[in-house]
Parts: structure tokens; C-alpha cells; sequence
């Protein structure tokens, strides 16, 4: 009997939660497989893979879409999946969609995102954000 390999494939879905249209513009996607203890992004990954696309598409409030990339992690972590379905390794996708509001003259909005992958329930869990205050900013990029 051997391990079950889900298939890792998954598709970025868009929504706009707001209550007006808005203009995507563009999105990156990446997924890394962490190494073994590693519990943040700027550890040690042994796999990585980064997709960028402009995505010139207008959403309607409440409506939602989906990215034509297909993220194949399969074929990316093929040698890892062991580790990963073994909680050895993390596969973690993360991100960026940039948008604009279509009745704002304000400049575009980059919203990031996190998922893990699970291998208890055989999907994505997504991390929360963590909110930095200007303070917090501003400290860690001046080391005196």
C-alpha cells in the first residue's frame, strides 16, 4: 500500500467583495516547499516557483473569476510530496493581486495572500495577514 498524493493542482479564484466594479490588473502567484522545521517564508525553501501575470479584467461587485493559470504543484514538489503528506515540509502559496477601483482616480491596491497546504484535510488553509504598524515598519528597516 503506498502513500495517497492528492493532486496539487488548484486554480487563483478573483472576488470582488466590494460594492463597486473593479479593474484587475495584474497578479503574482508563488509556492514554495519549505524545508523540514522551517515555519515562515523567510526560512530555508528547497522549492520555489513564481508566476506573475497581467490579468486586464473588470469584476463586478460581488462577482468572481478565475486566474487561466492552472498551478500544478505536482510537477513542481513531485519529489517532495512525501515529506510534505508526512508534515516534514510546508507547501505554501502566496501572493499578490493588484486592482483598481473603476469610479476612483485613486492609485492601484495590492492585497496579498497566503494559503498552506494541509494534508489532514487534503486542501488549503489560508494564513492571516499579519498587520505591521508604520512604527513597526520604519524599525525594521533602520537597524540603528
Amino acid at each position: 500500500m503506498g502513500i495517497f498524493a492528492p493532486a496539487l493542482t488548484h486554480k487563483l479564484k478573483f472576488t470582488n467583495m466590494g460594492r463597486t466594479p473593479a479593474h484587475i490588473l495584474r497578479y503574482q502567484i508563488s509556492y514554495s516547499c519549505l524545508d523540514k522545521g522551517v515555519t515562515n517564508l523567510s526560512g530555508r525553501a528547497i522549492a520555489r516557483q513564481d508566476s506573475g501575470r497581467t490579468f486586464d479584467h473588470l469584476l463586478g461587485a460581488g462577482n468572481s473569476t478565475e486566474a487561466l493559470e492552472t498551478i500544478d504543484v505536482d510537477k513542481y514538489m513531485s519529489k517532495y510530496i512525501g515529506g510534505i503528506n508526512q508534515v516534514e515540509n510546508t507547501a505554501v502559496f502566496y501572493g499578490w493581486v493588484k486592482y483598481q477601483h473603476v469610479f476612483s482616480d485613486s492609485e492601484a491596491i495590492s492585497v496579498p495572500f497566503s494559503y498552506v497546504y494541509k494534508p489532514s484535510i487534503l486542501g488549503l488553509e489560508r494564513v492571516p495577514e499579519i498587520k505591521t504598524t508604520e512604527d513597526e515598519k520604519n524599525k525594521n528597516r533602520n537597524p540603528n
